[in-house]
Order: structure tokens, then sequence, then C-alpha cells
């Protein structure tokens, strides 16, 4: 082992090295090694500590070491720097007790890209490059993303996105004396719904970009992607997208076609509403947005008015039972963005979504109805196909919002449903009732929510909430009521208030 870790002394320098005059973040190669001992696990970071000192592991930084089950990854500047390492524990006699292999290369195309990115010279993502960067991404990272599509466009092409999930993928914790791991909750950021609102589409690529690579060293980053299964899709119409057109190739508003608490179901529904539909239908998230163009503002449910009118002369708001919430995580994003909250035309930066103009089969107001999950508009730009030159401003503008409004999800009570005695998931169907007379959720100091649990769910619930007092009341299908009372989520809380319930049949 003495070896080893100077070999990966030796690798670190050479690495350096190279590193201090690199003009970009990503490597062009990396190696991976790995003991041959299944038992045996290789953590980069203390090795690094003990070999080079923390100075050293903050200057390189993620930029060339990464850690995993799998092992070591030294990422190098060229191919002769791969050789000279395989060289080095050749001659050590390391490679008995130790497997190296070239893991990754970037592509040129993939490299020109990087390169424009930090000299500030960047350019829109057609559907190919889109792919190639998603997979680039998956490459470098494979043991935190995952690619997936939710299904295809009217001219075939998929609608991509990656997962972002963590090795620490679950959470441990204690509630009614059982230790029980607690999945993390699901949130998603979508982009470019209107294929010339484009704006969205590019700052979640450079988001993606940034947070898998700031994972290792930035421990808020890393927080957060410890706390979340984060889900990213950059363009869900990419037909309009490569028409430069507001609607998919058959001229249909896709954000006019979802099935409406209101207007009742489109004639015909489009298969990319389809395909966002089935994918909402076996997932469950908790929190949602979905970006645009054409102004500058946070939007939040509800868009549609009750009496189903398209004029709103006085501007009449549509509220939900939890508008207190909705205006709340609307201000986070706006004050974290560079100039949002200071906007002339929106009032702190944010609106209700009938007030400024009343739509309908909208797909913010379906997650919310349909799914029990909010989603926010968040318009980025009010120019909204703006030149590529202006794209890393964007991004600028909107990267701690970006991060700021993932955090929200922190704030939350969460759990499994048991069955007593077996600790068996419960699979019958389940309400929670949330509870509080706290005037900050509801002004008239009396509110409650019921969130019912589905069979995806498998027993796991999940409720951002805003600051309060909470009483809570579970009820499931053939089973005992149970209360949990007085739950206190706290505005500084970073992490959620876990609640598990055991549950006992009634009896016959």
């Amino acid at each position: 082992m003495s070896g080893l870790l100077s070999i990966i002394a030796v690798c670190c320098v050479l690495v350096f090295a190279y590193a201090n005059n690199r003009p970009h973040d990503y490597s062009d190669y990396s190696i991976r090694i790995t003991s041959l001992d299944k038992n045996e696990r290789l953590n980069t970071p203390n090795l690094l500590r003990r070999v080079v000192g923390s100075k050293l592991l903050r200057v390189v930084g993620e930029r060339n070491f990464a850690s995993s089950e799998e092992g070591v990854v030294i990422r190098a500047r060229n191919e002769r720097t791969v050789e000279q390492i395989k060289e080095r524990l050749l001659n050590e006699g390391l490679n008995e007790y130790y497997k190296v292999e070239e893991t990754f290369k970037t592509s040129p195309d993939y490299q020109r890209y990087i390169n424009k990115v930090n000299t500030g010279d960047t350019t829109y993502h057609n559907y190919t490059q889109l792919y190639t960067f998603l997979t680039e991404m998956n490459n470098l990272y494979p043991n935190m993303t995952e690619i997936f599509t939710i299904g295809q466009s009217v001219e075939q092409r998929n609608l991509y996105g990656i997962r972002i999930n963590t090795q620490n993928r679950s959470q441990v914790v204690f509630s009614d004396q059982v230790n029980a791991p607690i999945p993390k909750p699901k949130v998603k950021y979508i982009g470019n719904i209107h294929g010339d609102e484009t704006v969205g589409r590019e700052i979640l690529i450079h988001f993606i970009r940034d947070i898998l690579m700031q994972y290792q060293t930035n421990g808020r980053i890393q927080k957060l992607l410890d706390s979340i299964d984060l889900y990213i899709v950059p363009s869900i119409n990419p037909d309009g997208f490569e028409l430069a057109q507001r609607e998919n190739k058959n001229d249909v508003d896709m954000n006019r076609n979802f099935p409406d608490f209101i207007t009742g179901d489109s004639e015909v529904v489009q298969p990319e509403v389809k395909a966002i539909k089935n994918w909402l239908s076996e997932n469950t998230f908790v929190l949602s947005v979905s970006f645009h163009g054409g102004a500058v503002v946070v939007n939040y449910p509800l868009d549609g008015l009750p009496n189903g009118q398209n004029y709103n002369a006085y501007n009449e708001e549509a509220k939900t039972s939890e508008d207190n919430f909705f205006v709340q995580l609307s201000k986070s994003y706006a004050k974290a963005h560079s100039s949002m909250s200071e906007s002339t035309e929106f009032h702190q930066g944010i609106t209700n979504g009938a007030a400024w103009y009343p739509l309908y089969g909208g797909m913010q107001d379906y997650n919310y109805f349909y799914e029990n999950c909010p989603e926010f508009t968040i318009e980025l730009s009010d120019t909204k196909r703006p030149p590529a030159a202006d794209l890393l401003g964007y991004y600028d503008e909107n990267k701690e919002a970006l991060v700021v409004f993932l955090e929200n999800s922190y704030k939350a009570i969460g759990g499994l449903v048991m069955e007593h005695p077996s600790l068996d998931l419960v699979q019958v169907p389940c309400n929670i009732t949330f509870e509080t007379n706290d005037v900050t959720v509801h002004s008239s100091g009396s509110w409650n929510y019921t969130l019912p649990l589905k069979q995806r769910d498998n027993g796991f619930y999940y409720k951002l909430l805003l600051p309060a007092s909470y009483n809570l009341t579970l009820s499931c299908e053939g089973m005992m009521k149970k209360t949990h009372n007085n739950i206190a989520v706290k505005a500084l809380d970073d992490k959620p208030i876990v609640k598990n319930w055991v549950v006992s049949r009634t009896k016959m």
C-alpha cells in the first residue's frame, strides 16, 4: 500500500504541473486504479491529504482526482502522462495488486466547446450537440449520472435528460424505533417547452457542467446533490428548437395541451405531452421548474382563473391553498438572481400566473393538480432567443438562484409508512394530512393539506413546507389512523424532518 501512496503522490505532482497552465477544467485523458482485492476501497481524498497535504489538494481539486467505490481516478493532461503513470505502476510491481485502465478521452468536438466556454465564446447546442454534451458528462461522471429519455417528439427526436444522483443515495434516520433508509426526494428542472425560448435550455447545460465539476470540492454543492435526486431535461421541445418556433412540429403550443382542472382535456394530445405525462405518472417529484423566456420573473400557480375566462381585466389572482408557500419559494429565486427582485414590472420579481395573464392546459397547473408537484415557471430573459454571445451572461445571472431554489427541498417532512409487525412498506392507498394554525402558512390561521400516497411511492412520502409547527394524520385503507403532533419545521433547517410511521391493520 505504501508503494501505491508513492505512485499517487508522483501522479499528483505530474498532473498539478500541467494543471497550472491548462486552459480548461476538463482533462483530455483519465485512468482508473482499482484494487484486485474486492474488499479494499481506495479513498482518494484521504490518501491525497496524507501524501501531498490539504493545500495542494485544494489547488488541484476536483479537476484531477475523483473517488468512488470503483477506485482512484487520476485525470491527466495528455496521453503521454497516462503512459508514464502506467509505466511507473508497472515498474513498482503494483500491477499484480491493482488494475490500471484508461477510462475516458474527450472528443475533439467537445474539447473545442470547452475551450470556447472558458474564453467566453459559446454557441447554442443543437439536438446532436446536446446529446453529445450529456453523453460526455455521463462519461466523465459515470457514478453520479444517468442519461435517460422520457419519450420522443413528433419528428422522433428523443427527449433526453440527465439524472444526477450521488453515491450517497439515502439518508439513514430513526423514528418509531425503526432504522430505515429514506429515499432522496426527486426534483426536476425542465427547459425549452417553447422552442423559441432558448435561454433555459442553455443555462441548464452550464448548470449541469458546473455542479458535476464542483461536487468534489464545493461542500455546498456536495450537500445539495447528496440530499436530492435531480432530473434535468434541457429541452422537451427539440423539434421547436430546431425550427426556431414556439410550437412543436405540429404547430401546437405544448404549454396549452395538458389536461386542465378547469377546461378539461385537450382534443389531441401531442406526443411530447404524452411522454411528459407518462414520465410524471411513474415518478413522484416534490419540486419542479419549467424555464421560459420573454420576461424576467418567477410565475407561480395558479395559471387559470376558476371561471375559465381568458381575460383578467383586474389582475385577479388565482390562489392555491398553499399560496404563501408559492410566494416564499418564488421570492427565494428572485432574490438570489442578480436583478430579478428589482424588477419595475413585477413586484419583487414574482407574479401569480393568472394575475399576469390566464392560461389553460399549462404544464405548471397540471403538475400541481394532477401530480401533487409544486411547479414554477421561471422567465429568464426579455429576449426569447438572444445572441449566443450573451448566454454565459444569462447563466451568471441565474447560477446562484438555481442552487438556492433547490435548497428549498431541505425544509420538509418526509419518511416511510410501514406495516406492523412486519415493517413491510405499505402498498395500500394512504393519505397524510398536514395541519397548522400558523398565520405565516395561511393568513386565516387555519391550514391543512392532504398528500396522497400512490402505489409508485412504495410507502415513501415527502412534503415541502414553510417553517411552522405541524400536526400530521395518517389514514391508510384497512389500517388504523395514526398521528404525529407538533412537528416543527424551522427556517434554518438544512435537512428534512423525518417521521416514519408503523401502522397496524384494523381488527376484523
